[in-house]
């Protein structure tokens, strides 16, 4: 396929963004000046929640206001010189760090606030990595299979918990684990009530100080209670992520993200979904409690796609690449020292949404599948795994790609993503003889994740955006669908540790298939940027029409 230069195609861009450019430059600091407005950066014309080609001056405020209200002091003007001024709503992180800048006191440089960068052009997660030593796979590759199994399809917020729960619970000799966040009590307890003497668990855990909202379980306390349960029936090591300050190198620059489980050698859970709140709640709405809310319970927690595999050739090769994570690790890890405390976010209040007030949701009962079946294990960063098999199957797709998505990134340093993946998806969306819908995170600042698309020409009729998202799916010619934890970033898609698998069984694409064009119905056609997210005081009421969530139920799982 055809290769560009990245970086050439930006200078291009960046030639269509003059006049927007040259006012930022000229008056961005007077915008600044404006009560209420919080940062000032290029973007895209938004009209009635639609991004437009229409390159603008874009301002975020902390809210928006009826003409009617404003007067010379907050009346932003509609125009400055050639470009276009639009006003969109900051997100949460912006609202807080605006709070963080102004508490720091006069004469301290908020330099976020102020931007030229171009729509999507952010380098913090070239930032927040670190030095990645050279990474070396395992001698033995992952390896299809296609053998005798059972497959039990199932999502969050639907069964999610109720089935990791079983699977816990079924342990009968070891347990080989591998998880980003971890930060849900309830799970905590099931997990060691399951691993009673003589029972082992192997457990590596990535060690990247993260935000935790209030009740959450520590890093510190996550170890320090499997280590009080389990003592030498525990073999543990902090991840080779080479952004963490638990190890002294690491093979993966940002994150291992991978969330992988597998019970006695014979049967893996696989999942998009940590072990918290947002993405394992505790309660069943098969089994709803007392004053269960339909609409609500969804609302406030994630979409996940969870698979359990009981296959002993499957489960020996992730077990195989977990133990050899963790041999990897051992001689890497960091001496011993207090840990810092992780940040512990505010609650945050959220407009509930015509989503959530269109009437009872649906959810999806868990499917189970056995016969003989087709089945791809994909890790990364290893070559021929995920990067090398997904760029084929999206590039060769011929008539759909339906793909759900926490990211979709770009990341203009990085020219393979970009030309092998990024691209090769924008391309399929403007492909009218394509059926392609694309959904994406749509939680924290929807405009700017808008711009960003657009900025790189993606067909935007054939993009929603849909609260709550943290599946990572991809459903190709009604032939195959790929569920996992690969994030669509630069890191997330080639550089971390992340684990996918593929089906090509009818069944099992069908079950997923129902599951996106759902969400795809109620994820809206139009972004509301008439109200979003706020930090809620503590002990402030919840204003009407709004719900109370924790901040790592929307802001969730960066790596």
């Amino acid at each position: 396929m055809p290769q560009i230069d990245v970086r050439e195609e930006y200078r291009t861009k960046e030639a269509l963004f003059a006049a927007v450019l040259a006012a930022i430059r000229l008056h961005g600091d007077d915008l600044l000046a404006i009560p209420g407005v919080v940062s000032v950066q290029p973007g895209f014309r938004i009209v009635r929640g639609r991004v437009t080609t229409i390159p603008a001056v874009q301002v975020t405020v902390l809210k928006k206001l009826d003409l009617t209200a404003l007067d010379s002091r907050t009346l932003l003007p509609r125009r400055l010189g050639k470009a276009m001024v639009d006003v969109v709503l900051a997100d949460p992180l912006e609202q807080l760090r605006l709070s963080d800048s102004m508490s720091a006191g006069p004469g301290i440089t908020s330099d976020w606030r102020l931007t030229t960068l171009l729509p999507g052009d952010s380098d913090a997660e070239d930032a927040a990595a670190g030095q990645p030593i050279p990474y070396v796979p395992p001698d033995q590759p992952l390896e299809e299979v296609d053998e005798e199994m059972t497959v039990v399809c199932h999502s969050s917020v639907d069964s999610g918990w109720r089935l990791l729960s079983a699977f816990f619970g079924q342990t009968e000799a070891s347990l080989v684990s591998t998880m980003y966040e971890f930060t849900a009590p309830y799970i905590m307890d099931r997990l060691v009530e399951s691993l009673e003497a003589p029972r082992t668990f192997e457990f590596i855990f990535d060690g990247k100080n993260k935000a935790i909202s209030p009740g959450d379980l520590t890093q510190q306390e996550v170890t320090s209670r499997l280590e009080t349960k389990l003592n030498s029936r525990l073999t543990f090591a902090w991840a080779a992520n080479a952004s963490a300050r638990q190890v002294t190198a690491g093979f993966f620059p940002t994150a291992y993200h991978i969330k992988v489980s597998v019970r006695d050698g014979k049967e893996t859970w696989l999942s998009s979904g940590n072990w918290k709140p947002s993405g394992q709640p505790e309660d069943d709405p098969f089994a709803p409690p007392v004053g269960f809310n339909a609409s609500i319970f969804q609302r406030s927690h994630n979409r996940e796609w969870h698979v359990l595999l009981r296959n002993k050739n499957l489960s020996k090769q992730f077990q195989r690449f977990i133990r050899y994570d963790i041999e990897q690790a051992l001689p890497l890890q960091a001496a011993a020292g207090p840990a810092p405390p992780p940040p512990v976010m505010p609650d945050l209040f959220v407009p509930i949404g015509d989503d959530a007030l269109a009437g009872p949701p649906a959810f999806f009962k868990e499917k189970t599948r056995t016969a003989k079946l087709r089945v791809m294990p994909l890790l990364t960063p290893d070559n021929g795994s995920y990067f090398d098999f997904v760029k084929d199957k999206i590039a060769g797709a011929t008539s759909k790609i339906y793909f759900e998505n926490q990211s979709l990134a770009p990341n203009k340093n990085d020219s393979a993503y970009m030309n092998e993946l990024f691209l090769v998806l924008r391309d399929k969306s403007r492909d009218e003889n394509m059926d392609v819908k694309i959904i994406v995170r749509g939680d924290f600042g929807p405009a700017k994740i808008l711009s960003a698309l657009q900025m790189w020409e993606f067909r935007m009729d054939r993009v929603r955006l849909l609260k709550g998202v943290h599946t990572k799916g991809i459903l190709i010619d009604d032939e195959m669908v790929l569920l996992g934890s690969h994030n669509w970033t630069s890191q997330g898609a080639r550089l971390n540790r992340d684990a996918s698998v593929a089906f090509w069984d009818p069944e099992i694409v069908a079950y997923y298939n129902d599951m996106f064009e759902y969400d795809w119905n109620r994820a809206p056609k139009a972004i509301d940027d008439s109200s979003g997210p706020t930090i809620a005081a503590p002990g402030a009421p919840v204003p009407p029409g709004h719900i109370r969530v924790p901040w790592t139920s929307v802001f969730d799982d960066p790596g």
